[in-house]
């Protein structure tokens, strides 16, 4: 292990760094800090959640690193083999080997990982609006499930190791990482089915206007690019250097004779680990910006969800019962002492429908599917509720899209066509910006059309359905404890004569939207953390194997007649283009993917564009600075195994 410090010291590195992540994630999970804070089960579900991911991601970062390691020392192995030692006694070796890396892992994490623990707690509590409470908590579960996690970890790693010994000659061991350098094989099939899987995934994003089916295909579009980028860089590169190679006034020249055929084989031996580079730097991307941006804009997230401080929704009531009830809301805001600040009113129903492009067909099946919701309301709350003077000619209605636009100048409800005039304002919120479904808001001219719609809703089994249903939201001068006062007063309110009565309020539901919100940002900024520490590793591995591997090929080039000069810049140049490979095609996989999360995250009310695309720049400029800075570093190592 002393001996093979420069490869042995980043995986020993590697696992410390695995087990303190994972020792933290379980731990924040298991806090009994959270529980009796509001939005406990959400913040513990996404935590839940973020521990499954992180523990199927080390289990095949693991694997993968110690794959490298081991290949890097096949040739050690074959002189021990050549002087004497069995395989049996190889075996043995990589036991205490595993074992020390094991110890010296587990040991040095968990104990990083409790520093880190707290601080991390902290940052989270702060995050979700909470103090910070005393005390230290360390989790006896936490530390078993991580040693599990590791003994089964290093245990695959080392039977991986014995059966590469037991399936290799000696001779073979004794060539080590000379073995195999015949020309690669451009592989069509896989290229061309590369291409069409990256191709759809790609469509998926830019045609799928839908905000729902977005979200269901979301991971098909997902699958896709990373299937389509690894057999890309695996048989598409070579296809293409392939492609060049015949083209012989192309090729049959110095620069280009002596780059296509060294980026022949550097793909060839690099094409995986610089795949893996792209799929880890597009989730460091996509999740940092995606999260950053929904916490950037939870305040405009806030007031979409709850747009006036108490939101009362209330059905089976005239609008004579209606207006008694916001007069005695009017008397219990007097009563805490305050005074009305804004209100608004709309009555009107909701049709869950199927929609098929102009058409909405009225469908109870379609509850809490990606079919449309119509509320229905009239002309005059619409006005009075935004401060417009719009107006409708007859068979002509206002339709506001929440989650899309509606671009269509007609629209068929239940079998009757209409104009469509679309607006850009949504005439009241609250509990109909929660639906995961695509909202749309049809304003008619007067009430009895609407009344006429909901008398029309096929829902004879259920009279509830037909009923028109009342959104009042109120908000008032006073502080905190009067705005949690009225509140109290509101819930009170007798439901007679009222099929359902609700309120909501902003100041109460503001928490459990931090939760929300800031768990996933942390989840992300967390997450977004160990795939880069495994890019990292990732890139200072490729850099040595390439440093290894370019150390022959100085060798043989001034051989055939070539200068120190040319050999340096030919390679140089090759070793840019494939270092910078994976973050082009990882800045063009988030640019592709920015309309998909733009129409899901617009499900979560996070509507702002602007934001999102600076949220994605900011995040792929620092990250860009980060990657040159590891090249820098890596480089070194690099120059020093070339020189040797």
């Amino acid at each position: 292990m002393k001996k093979n410090g420069k490869t042995y010291t980043p995986y020993i590195l590697s696992v410390i760094a695995a087990v303190a992540m994972f020792y933290i994630i379980q731990s924040l999970a298991l806090n009994p800090g959270f529980e009796n804070m509001l939005g406990f089960d959400t913040m513990n579900s996404i935590l839940i959640f973020a521990c499954w991911v992180v523990r199927i991601f080390l289990v095949i970062f693991l694997l993968y690193t110690n794959s490298f390691l081991i290949k890097q020392r096949r040739k050690e192995f074959g002189v021990y083999h050549m002087l004497g030692l069995e395989k049996k006694h190889l075996a043995i070796t990589l036991f205490w080997e595993s074992l020390s890396v094991l110890v010296i892992g587990l040991l040095a994490g968990i104990l990083f990982g409790m520093l880190l623990d707290k601080l991390l707690y902290a940052v989270l509590i702060r995050m979700l609006g909470f103090s910070v409470p005393l005390g230290f908590f360390v989790s006896p579960l936490a530390i078993g499930r991580t040693v599990a996690l590791f003994v089964v970890i290093m245990a695959l790693n080392y039977f991986y190791d014995i059966a590469q010994i037991h399936a290799t000659s000696p001779i073979e061991l004794l060539h080590g990482t000379d073995m195999g350098e015949k020309e690669p094989r451009a592989k069509w099939l896989l290229a061309i089915l590369g291409f069409i899987l990256l191709a759809t995934g790609y469509t998926i994003s830019l045609k799928i206007e839908d905000p729902v089916s977005t979200l269901a295909f979301f991971f098909v579009a997902v699958l896709c690019v990373i299937f389509g980028t690894y057999l890309l860089f695996t048989a598409g590169s070579i296809a293409l250097l392939k492609l060049l190679k015949k083209k012989k006034s192309f090729y049959y020249k110095t620069n280009h004779f002596v780059s296509v055929s060294g980026m022949m084989y550097r793909m060839k031996q690099n094409a995986i680990g610089l795949a893996h580079i792209c799929v880890l730097s597009t989730m460091v991307l996509v999740m940092i910006s995606t999260t950053s941006s929904m916490m950037f804009s939870m305040h405009d997230i806030l007031y979409t969800r709850y747009p006036m401080q108490n939101m009362c929704y209330v059905s089976g009531t005239s609008r004579s019962d209606d207006q008694k009830m916001i007069e005695a809301i009017h008397q219990m805001a007097k009563e805490t002492g305050c005074d009305v600040k804004d209100e608004i009113y709309a009555r009107g129903c909701i049709i869950y429908t199927r929609r098929q492009g102009e058409a909405f067909e009225a469908d109870v099946t379609a509850m809490g599917t990606s079919a449309g919701v119509l509320f229905c309301m009239n002309l005059e709350d619409y006005n009075k509720n935004l401060h417009t003077k719009e107006t409708l000619e007859p068979g002509e209605v206002l339709v506001y899209a929440a989650h899309e636009r509606y671009g269509k100048d007609t629209i068929e409800i239940m079998g009757q066509d209409y104009r469509a005039k679309e607006v850009k304002k949504a005439p009241c919120n609250g509990q109909l910006a929660s639906y995961m479904s695509s909202v749309y808001y049809i304003v008619f001219p007067d009430e009895a059309a609407v009344e006429q719609i909901a008398e029309r809703i096929p829902y004879q089994y259920d009279d509830s359905f037909n009923e028109l249903r009342s959104y009042y939201g109120i908000d008032i001068d006073g502080d905190a404890d009067q705005q949690k006062e009225l509140y109290k007063k509101i819930q009170k309110y007798p439901s007679t004569n009222m099929s359902s009565f609700s309120v909501e309020n902003r100041n109460v539901n503001e928490k459990s939207l931090n939760a929300l919100y800031g768990g996933l940002f942390f989840t992300g900024a967390f997450l977004g953390v160990l795939f880069m520490i495994a890019t990292v590793l990732i890139i200072y591995y490729k850099q040595m194997s390439e440093g290894y591997d370019d150390r022959k090929r100085f060798h043989i080039m001034q051989q055939v007649g070539m200068t120190h000069e040319e050999v340096s810049s030919a390679i140089r140049s090759q070793v840019l283009m494939v270092f910078f490979m994976p973050l082009v095609a990882a800045c063009i996989h988030t640019c592709f993917a920015f309309p998909m999360i733009r129409r899901m995250l617009s499900l979560f009310n996070m509507r702002n564009t602007a934001l999102l695309a600076g949220c994605m720049v900011g995040c792929f400029v620092v990250f860009g600075i980060i990657y040159v800075l590891v090249y820098l570093m890596t480089a070194r190592t690099y120059n020093r195994i070339v020189q040797e």
